[in-house]
């Protein structure tokens, strides 16, 4: 396997208090990474994975310390690595605002902004923010990413963004315009969300039943130092993922155990999704979970936090490759 990206989860503290964070996030968390202590896993990182090609900053919010966040996106591209940054866009109240931040992160090396937004996202930080954010990623030809929250119950969705005057100003007649706008699924998290899933009966689309494309690709650092399976969003609510504090010097042993591990290697071939309705078969039950169209994380949650699915898994796993 190659490993090609790092994320560091850099702060759990934010501007914002979704219902369904995958992190828990608000403004009251205080855990976050030193900034000595981020730069020391990039260089060990990238000494034991040479084909590392990407360092992604998330959280939480990697802009509430814009200096700390400034220093790191110039640390990346000091060692020629593509840099991503992930945020929700609080910082971008003006044009002139969002141009003034996103010059100084250009100018530090940053390659690729992520933003995240949709019905949750707005209750904290206005669309207004976001358009800011295109306008000014646009005027400095930084590759940008807007990621909308997705689903049958969302009111906002990408056409949206893309029917808005002011954004359709900006793309007009630009065909050099690095700026994307994709659906991501929202994943459950509270009960009320949970319980709005369990009452549909939805037919999964192909793409969600597809092997984990997370798991192995890459090494996920926590605020707290711990190294994780994946970045993927139920990764904290599920210890099996959690493969301990991190070790300097033993990163290499902690990353290549993985692979004595069946169920991992089962997720990263079949997929969560297929892992599940195996399970229903085996168990001569019909899954609920089978039937919603979800983030492809959800999934695997369901597996990892119900102990009936779980047990099933092990037990049954060798029919599954005879």
């Amino acid at each position: 396997m190659k490993v090609k990206s790092l994320s560091l989860v850099t702060t759990y503290k934010c501007t914002a208090s979704c219902a369904n964070c995958c992190f828990e996030c608000n403004p009251n968390r205080s855990e976050k990474m030193p900034l000595n202590i981020a730069k020391k896993y990039i260089d060990e990182v990238i000494s034991v994975f040479n084909e590392i090609e990407v360092v992604v900053l998330t959280g939480g919010e990697c802009f509430i310390d814009l200096p700390y966040l400034i220093s790191l996106i110039n640390y990346i591209a000091d060692k020629e690595l593509i840099c991503r940054v992930v945020t929700n866009a609080f910082w971008a109240k003006t044009k002139d605002a969002a141009i003034s931040v996103l010059k100084r992160c250009k100018n530090a090396g940053l390659a690729e902004l992520n933003i995240s937004t949709g019905d949750e996202h707005q209750i904290f930080i206005p669309f207004e923010n976001i358009k800011n954010v295109i306008h000014a990623a646009t005027a400095l030809d930084i590759l940008t990413v807007v990621n909308v929250e997705s689903g049958s119950r969302r009111n906002f969705g990408v056409n949206n963004i893309l029917q808005d005057e002011d954004v359709k100003l900006i793309l007009h007649g630009n065909k050099n315009i690095k700026l994307h706008i994709a659906p991501g699924l929202w994943m459950p998290f509270t009960e009320e969300s949970l319980s709005l899933f369990r009452n549909k009966k939805e037919n999964v689309p192909y793409f969600l039943k597809e092997r984990c494309h997370n798991i192995f690709n890459g090494i996920t650092i926590s605020p707290e130092g711990k190294m994780l399976s994946c970045c993927g969003l139920p990764v904290l609510y599920i210890p099996y993922f959690n493969l301990g504090d991190l070790e300097f010097g033993n990163l290499y042993n902690q990353y290549i155990a993985q692979f004595d591990d069946f169920l991992k290697i089962w997720l990263f071939v079949s997929g969560p999704w297929k892992i599940l309705s195996f399970i229903g078969e085996k168990l001569n039950i019909d899954i609920p979970e089978c039937h919603v169209i979800a983030h492809t994380c959800f999934y695997c949650a369901c597996i990892f936090t119900n102990p009936l699915y779980l047990n099933a898994a092990k037990k049954y796993y060798g029919r599954y490759i005879q």
